[in-house]
């Protein structure tokens, strides 16, 4: 990987507003300009990438990236030890946020021999995914003015350059501001008296807040201001940034960029027009700002919608979504944020202000702001209601698909009661060919691609069709094949190979495709003696295999119908509890015992929910009923919030202040922007000490988002908020989220300690092993028996939790067995102490 010239000035400078891509190039090479080279540092690798700078003092091997064991060896050897401590101590303390700079100067040797006196100067950025360091190397083996006025102040830099000399009040520029300023020389003294015949009296406050790197003011006035120039009139220039700098004399300087955007703001205003008088309604979204905002003919088509919104957008945005599309909706955007895609196409359903489904279509793409730091997503919304109600009427209504050319639903339907009518018929069959995830492939490669795809797996299907069989098109993405004279074992063998033979991929405009099926069947005459009766069969168990992540293919059976109909009874039920304020929901607490002495620390709070009839339903059809409702959000704000309130209750009433609740967090709370700092408002809401709440987490839930949920672990921690890995040692990464997520501690599954074998054992003992290096506490859940207590304990972990010390208790229930005798209160030592701090 080589370093380019460009980013270092726009990775830590804001702006709000595009620049020609060239000029933004220049603007970034400013710093290059006035230093040996810029650098960034990927901190846990200990890598470094240099700008082409370094070329001339390191040769060749600078073009690369570079560890910094291997920089190193261009320093003096004497000094290699105390170097390679004073960046790392650098690092560290960028990273953990303790300074916002770090400087300081050394030596190094080029690859000719030379000597050089240099002085580094580093920054975080926190980026999406990463934390950054980046950094500048300035040569200070020469003077200061001699690098500002030999190259900074070339005319080998496009845009108008100034260095304002504060202690002389003197500014010298470019030969470009020179020539704008109809100036004869390029010097200007007594500057702060002759800046304002210079700029805009309108925008002096905007000149006042650049030059003061007022970020507030900036803010408000914004980095554009209007020069006025004998030459050219008044000319728009928008500010790259000023940077103080102090010379090895004590001199001040202030040294700015200008580039000229007065074509950009007419094209903005021709846009603006343009805009006005199209049907489609425009967006923007600044990912970082968390700040959407749409054109004014939004409010033509949805009168009730706001213009701006703000906080978690993504997920603000897919609340106007159908329930069906939400989940595709969110997770088109996450790749966008993720930087996975930089563009975008999708159809969604949302419901009108005549409660009736309106279809919208949107794309665009992803830019960065002049500044390269915030990511900002600019699209168009047209509504596609009545195409899309046309497509449909005429996929149901004709005879054959439009685009593979099969037969449809109707025809299916006719087709299978005439052959159920036909006598010499004795059996048939009709498999339900499903695409998993189509509608990625339409987002990923584009709606052209994602119907050549259609037409390719219509191909292969009919291609390895059995004898007496015809195949239909029913769905977008669903085939069916009507199979006459079919056995059980037949389409179960069918199927099967089907399976088998996607495991190759499909290549469809030169680009790879992996594609995998969900299928079903029913068949004729024991699933059923009707046509529809058969095909919504087929359609119950197509949905049984969608939802057990377990299942490719299934054959109708009774049951299924019996089970869909308990599911749907009990998602309303479980529906209606979260409409009437979560109502029936219960929090119970396991107990969390120290493994050495058996003495309570904490809980881990679980959800439950009562039905009607007074029953505890298992809470995992529970949770999978919530899922299926989209009432994840709602019941998991829930669930943090009562389990902190009654931490707060238990710990008032006496329990020690060390005491924690394990909250288990789902996938889409992690996934959410804001989440981090709504804990942290929570906790202050409450009046509850960080350390005693611990947040759980899956791989899985690592998985929706990695960007975000990394993000939002950093910031709960540095707010002394601890986090838990759940279920480790299940998933294909566990390790890997040891290494890359910060995690305070792991809960080790069950099924590891169920099993007193060989591979287990070892298993624990190298985990805690490697906790016990890297600061990290061991929790073993299952723990049932007191043999199971002494074998785990043997093995050096921290945490137990399971039946062997209590099944999970109502807050009640818990009380009672724990809190009521002395053993498990605070100390006389403990209360005395909070009493003197006033709690």
């Amino acid at each position: 990987m080589v370093a380019d010239d460009s980013g270092f000035v726009s990775a830590l400078y804001d702006s709000t507003i595009s620049l020609d891509p060239q000029l933004l190039a220049q603007a970034d090479s400013l710093l290059e300009n006035v230093a040996m080279c810029t650098f960034v540092v990927f901190p846990k690798e200990k890598r470094l990438f240099f700008s082409k700078g370094m070329t001339e003092y390191l040769g060749p091997v600078a073009a690369e990236d570079m560890l910094l064991d291997n920089f190193l060896e261009f320093t003096d050897p004497d000094e290699q030890r105390n170097l390679k401590v004073r960046y790392e101590e650098g690092f560290y303390d960028l990273a953990a946020d303790n300074h916002k700079v770090v400087s300081f100067e050394h030596n190094i040797i080029s690859h000719t021999g030379h000597l050089y006196h240099v002085r580094v100067t580093m920054q975080a950025v926190k980026k999406e995914n990463h934390l950054l360091i980046f950094g500048m190397m300035e040569d200070y083996t020469s003077s200061f003015g001699e690098i500002v006025y030999e190259k900074l102040l070339s005319d080998s830099i496009d845009g108008y350059v100034f260095c304002y000399e504060s202690e002389t009040d003197h500014v010298r520029f470019n030969s470009s501001l020179a020539n704008l300023l109809d100036f004869p020389t390029h010097e200007l003294h007594h500057a702060t008296k002759e800046i304002g015949n210079l700029v805009n009296p309108e925008d002096y406050s905007a000149f006042v807040s650049i030059m003061q790197n007022d970020k507030e003011k900036k803010d408000r006035f914004g980095l554009d201001f209007r020069i006025l120039s004998p030459v050219q009139g008044e000319v728009w220039v928008h500010s790259c940034g000023v940077f103080d700098f102090t010379s090895p004399d004590q001199k001040h300087y202030k040294i700015g960029i200008l580039v000229d955007v007065t074509d950009k703001k007419k094209t903005n205003s021709l846009q603006r027009l343009i805009i006005d008088g199209s049907e489609a309604i425009t967006f923007t979204a600044d990912m970082k700002r968390g700040i959407i905002e749409f054109s004014p003919n939004l409010k033509d088509a949805f009168p009730d919608m706001d213009l701006t919104y703000s906080g978690d957008i993504i997920h603000r945005m897919a609340e106007e979504v159908i329930e069906d599309d939400r989940k595709r909706f969110i997770e088109t955007f996450t790749y966008l944020v993720d930087e996975e895609r930089d563009t975008f196409s999708i159809e969604f359903r949302v419901w009108g202000n005549d409660d009736q489904i309106r279809w919208l279509a949107s794309r665009g793409k992803t830019v960065y702001d002049s500044s390269k730091q915030a990511l900002v997503i600019i699209g168009t919304i047209f509504d596609l209601t009545s195409m899309n109600e046309m497509r449909e009427n005429v996929e149901k209504n004709s005879s054959r698909n439009s685009l593979t050319g099969l037969l449809a639903r109707d025809r299916l339907i006719s087709d299978l009661d005439e052959m159920i009518h036909n006598r010499d018929v004795l059996s048939a069959a009709i498999v339900l060919i499903d695409i998993k995830d189509f509608h990625v492939f339409n987002d990923r490669y584009g709606r052209e691609s994602g119907d050549r795809l259609l037409v390719t797996i219509a191909k292969k299907l009919r291609e390895s069709s059995p004898k007496d069989s015809e195949l239909y098109h029913i769905n977008v993405d669903t085939f069916c094949l009507l199979w006459k004279n079919a056995t059980r074992v037949q389409v179960e063998n069918h199927m099967k190979a089907i399976k088998e033979e996607m495991n190759e991929p499909l290549v469809v405009d030169r680009s790879t495709m992996y594609v995998s099926f969900s299928m079903s069947a029913a068949i004729f005459p024991s699933c059923g003696n009707v046509a529809e009766e058969l095909l919504v069969n087929a359609e119950i168990t197509l949905h049984k295999v969608k939802q057990d992540p377990r299942l490719t293919y299934s054959i109708y059976t009774p049951q299924f119908k019996v089970e869909l109909k308990e599911r749907l009874d009990f998602e309303f039920q479980i529906s209606k509890s979260v409409r009437e304020g979560n109502q029936n929901f219960l929090l119970y607490f396991q107990p969390l015992v120290d493994a050495r002495s058996e003495r309570l620390v904490g809980c881990e709070a679980l959800l439950r929910w009562r039905s009607p009839q007074g029953n505890l339903i298992s809470p995992e059809k529970v949770i999978a009923a919530v899922y299926a409702t989209g009432q994840m959000n709602v019941v998991g704000d829930w669930i943090l919030r009562t389990a902190i309130k009654q931490c707060k209750t238990w710990i008032d009433s006496g329990v020690s202040d060390d005491f924690y609740v394990h909250i288990n967090v789902t996938a889409e709370d992690m996934a959410r922007i804001d989440f981090a700092d709504y804990v942290i408002q929570l906790l202050s809401e409450y009046g509850l000490q960080p350390k005693n709440i611990l947040l759980e987490i899956t791989e899985t839930t690592l998985m929706k988002n990695l960007a975000i949920c990394r993000q939002n672990m950093i910031k709960l921690r540095s707010n002394g908020i601890r986090i838990a890995l759940d279920d480790f040692g299940t998933g294909y990464s566990s390790f890997n989220y040891l290494r890359e997520f910060p995690v305070d501690e792991i809960k080790i599954d069950r099924a590891f300690v169920d099993q007193d074998d060989r591979f287990n054992t070892s298993f624990i003992s190298a985990i805690v092993l490697l906790t016990r290096t890297i600061g990290m506490t061991v929790c073993v859940e299952g723990i049932e028996t007191a043999q199971k207590a002494s074998r785990i304990r043997a093995l050096g972990v921290d945490i137990f939790q399971g039946f062997y010390f209590a099944k999970p208790l109502s807050p009640e229930d818990f009380e009672k067995k724990y809190f009521s005798g002395a053993k498990f209160r605070a100390s006389k030592e403990e209360v005395q102490e909070r009493t003197r701090r006033g709690e």
